[in-house]
């Protein structure tokens, strides 16, 4: 499992004192908002929320450290995370969707599919795009037909895929 979800990606700055405009990747604009603190960047530090608003559909952090457009500018493209310790518990038979990344996906019968490579959002629903050990990649929807179990602590996550789905290919 990871330790830090992604939250969202700096994308510009707003204004000259430093704030920074966040375009967040999680259910609620207000999430980001009920925080203290972030990490920035693949380095992961460590920055202090010292105020945040939701503007337009993006939110705008002023962080401790961040004072001038220059210190913001160099921090735009960056992806924002949080320490998972720090989020609310998750509630029996939930997790994160980043978890799923890294699971071998099995198919009936126990004949592996692949490792799950990523997971998209949707209108409709999540898709899993997973790797298949010849290097192709299938794309499998995360419902409830498809996807009959999900083991994170086993890693693995049990589908059975719709008909027509994997072209009798699998």
């Amino acid at each position: 499992m990871k330790e830090y979800l992604e939250l969202g990606q700096i994308v510009n700055t707003h204004g000259l004192g430093g704030l920074i405009k966040v375009t967040p990747w999680t259910d609620g604009l207000g999430d980001i908002l009920s925080f203290d603190r972030v990490y920035v960047g693949k380095a992961k530090k460590e920055y202090e929320i010292k105020n945040a608003q939701i503007h337009k559909n993006s939110v705008l952090l002023e962080l401790t450290g961040v004072e001038s457009i220059e210190s913001a500018q160099k921090l735009k493209d960056e992806i924002i995370y949080m320490s998972k310790d720090r989020m609310p518990p998750l509630c029996e038979d939930c997790f994160y969707l980043a978890d799923l990344i890294g699971l071998c996906a099995c198919l009936p019968g126990g004949k592996i599919l692949g490792v799950v490579k990523d997971v998209f959002q949707t209108g409709a629903n999540e898709v899993l795009e997973i790797t298949r050990d010849d290097g192709k990649e299938c794309l499998v929807p995360f419902i409830k037909s498809c996807v009959e179990r999900v083991d994170i602590e086993g890693g693995t996550i049990d589908i059975t895929p719709l008909e027509g789905l994997f072209q009798d290919e699998v």
